[in-house]
């Protein structure tokens, strides 16, 4: 006979997202590490088009019928195309999703412009910005800003979760989350998310604006030699 009250919800669901989280970080920094240009492209693509599947199930939750065969097989083809051509490669690949969008939207009469609409954007917001994991470790110290944006990433994410969960009381969606789910997103966790990204492009101006005086000096001091 057990005793006591069951775990919350929010925590219930923390051991499945935490071991979900960890494979998945294991594999991104592998891949960053060892896999080579073509590796990380495999694997970005692999996830991205597992994440874009989640985010068109929560996008059929509002009633809109993305087509998701054409947006998770362009998601799975820009990291790829990212690895092999670079930013050509990834543009042209968004291109195509476009046109094929177009072209599916005017050959049936019954899918609506919502619908073509959250197609591309669901492949944007997804796939299109993970592919630039691809690109970014292809920069000078590229594996060490990888690394750096998957970590902010996955600790801001994870903040949010644990500030939404044990503060949240007001939820920020409730239309495509209407169960009492611990982890689901509300405005606190909102909040915080904001006060990171404020924080982040803060010290990214302050980087430039930095950089900009440096060059300045730099200058100055050959006009004067």
């Amino acid at each position: 006979m057990s005793s006591g009250n069951p775990a919350p919800t929010g925590l219930r669901d923390l051991g499945a997202r935490l071991s979900t989280a960890i494979v998945i970080g294991i594999a991104f920094i592998a891949a960053i590490l060892w896999g080579g240009r073509i590796g990380i492209g495999l694997v970005v693509g692999l996830v991205a088009v597992f994440a874009t599947g989640e985010f068109y199930a929560i996008l059929r939750r509002e009633r809109r019928l993305p087509n998701e065969s054409l947006g998770m097989i362009a998601v799975g083809v820009m990291p790829f195309a990212a690895s092999v051509w670079g930013v050509p490669g990834l543009t042209t690949t968004l291109g195509a999703l476009m046109i094929a969008s177009l072209v599916w939207h005017i050959t049936f009469s019954e899918v609506r412009a919502s619908d073509t609409s959250v197609t591309v954007f669901g492949a944007l917001y997804v796939g299109f910005t993970l592919a630039h994991i691809v690109l970014i470790r292809e920069l000078p110290d590229g594996r060490v800003l990888a690394l750096a944006t998957v970590a902010s990433v996955w600790a801001n994410d994870t903040i949010a979760y644990l500030v939404g969960s044990s503060l949240g009381r007001h939820k920020l969606a409730p239309a495509i989350s209407p169960q009492d789910v611990g982890g689901s997103r509300r405005w606190h966790d909102r909040h915080d998310n904001g006060v990171v990204r404020a924080e982040r492009a803060a010290e990214c101006l302050l980087r430039r604006r930095s950089a900009r005086i440096d060059r300045s000096r730099r200058v100055t001091r050959r006009r004067h030699r």
